[in-house]
């Protein structure tokens, strides 16, 4: 009788050590869906209490360098810094850590945006007195990268994102055009006017800038065969310009309507749902589709 005891006892123990596992897992999970899913009420508050932490966080960023502002004032925007990073690296810990694969989500693009945005902060503090005072307003400087994780929060940023990888071969191709109208017009006006341009690389400069219709004025081609080559590259310029927003432009229009078409009910297999429905149109049972 004493010698079948411990079996029941260790059966218990293993099914203890799997419903700890499962309600590890369960926890794991629900974290995940939070940080991910902005569709649902508690997602929703994580994702804009983020959204917001970064706009204010980039804003004390910039107020910080203003020289004359207040003791007071620096002492603030210190301890505020120290809360968002201290927010920023929970959120990182727990998007690696709750992961099914950490290591594998750890080299993901928007988590490695995430891990940027504090390491500078980290950098600076164990460094202070080691490194260049220059190297470490660098590092305070590049706290604003921190911009880069609202692509993860606005479906806008994303959209905009996948339109310039889809076309990024036609803006490659007119990004080269415009590099090659630059140095040729930028060539042409130093040896019109050697006078005025000082070098191939100072009539380079002044090709970008005519042909952003910027103008700065920092320098005026004389003669009149240098105003008619700048007549010209104004006139390209203007066509340079547009030409990417068409591309953009288009882009957009072909990922809306692809996003349509794609998002059907699972349920009733209904498509053509609006970019931003969470809900068939037909059955009301929400949609699984790309978001």
């Amino acid at each position: 009788m004493n010698s079948s005891s411990p079996e029941p006892q260790a059966g218990t123990t293993a099914l203890s050590r799997n419903d700890a596992a499962e309600r590890q897992d369960s926890l794991r999970a629900r974290i995940r869906n939070v940080l991910d899913d902005g569709s649902t009420g508690l997602g929703k508050v994580v994702a804009w209490t983020i959204m917001g932490l970064i706009l204010a966080s980039c804003v004390a960023v910039a107020v910080e360098t203003v020289p004359s502002l207040p003791r007071w004032s620096r002492t603030w925007l210190r301890w505020f810094e120290c809360f968002a990073v201290a927010v920023f690296s929970i959120e990182y810990v727990l998007r690696v850590a709750t992961a099914e694969r950490p290591l594998r989500r750890a080299t993901e693009p928007l988590v490695l945006i995430d891990l940027a945005a504090i390491l500078p902060f980290y950098i600076s503090l164990f460094t202070v007195g080691i490194v260049d005072l220059r190297i470490l307003r660098l590092l305070r400087t590049l706290r604003v990268m921190r911009l880069l994780k609202l692509h993860r929060y606005t479906r806008a940023l994303s959209m905009l994102g996948a339109v310039v990888r889809d076309a990024r071969h036609q803006l490659i191709a007119f990004l080269l055009v415009a590099v090659m109208a630059i140095v040729l017009m930028g060539s042409v006006m130093y040896h019109l006017e050697p006078e005025t341009f000082e070098s191939i690389p100072h009539a380079v400069w002044w090709s970008v800038v005519t042909l952003t219709t910027v103008g700065y004025g920092e320098t005026v081609p004389q003669g009149p065969a240098a105003r008619l080559v700048t007549g010209v590259l104004m006139l390209i310029g203007i066509g340079i310009i547009a030409v990417p927003a068409g591309i953009v432009s288009s882009g957009m229009v072909e990922y809306y309507k692809r996003d349509q078409e794609s998002r059907a009910c699972s349920a009733c297999g209904i498509s053509g749902h609006a970019g931003d429905a969470s809900f068939c149109r037909g059955c009301g049972s929400r949609l699984g589709g790309p978001r």
